[in-house]
């Protein structure tokens, strides 16, 4: 089982050459190197990680196909002040109607951002705790 390390809301490295208002979105981490590879030679090892495309992929494919570059994980991600405020309501005040297909009382953001099932969250019968946690 993969573990991620804890976020940092610190937001990811600017980079350097970077200049605001540029449109010159370089990569933070280019002089990352790949932890390790998955390939058919290895896949058996991380088959429990692995989806059954990927292993089907990499089987079919065979040693001239497939390879997964594994790089660190980074949870840098920095929502806005007005996502956290509009996460926090939408965990109590958005509902599911027209049998699934429709959200109500969602503001713009995350509509369930503490699910009770994979069908977008049973809000409804949600019993937030006392203080809701940092997003």
């Amino acid at each position: 089982m993969a573990v991620f390390p804890p976020g940092t809301r610190r937001g990811p490295p600017v980079p350097a050459g970077f200049v605001p208002g540029s449109d010159n979105y370089t990569n933070p981490y280019a002089d990352e190197k790949p932890l390790f590879s998955i390939d058919i030679n290895n896949y058996k090892e991380y088959a429990d990680n692995l989806t059954a495309g990927t292993i089907g992929v990499m089987e079919k494919l065979g040693p001239d196909g497939f390879r997964l570059d594994i790089y660190p994980t980074h949870r840098d991600y920095v929502p806005t002040d007005w996502m956290i405020a509009n996460a926090k309501k939408n965990a109590t005040g958005a509902t599911l109607s027209g049998d699934g297909l429709k959200i109500d009382g969602n503001l713009p953001g995350v509509p369930f951002p503490m699910p009770a099932n994979g069908y977008g969250g049973d809000v409804e019968s949600y019993d937030p705790p006392p203080t809701l946690p940092q997003i």
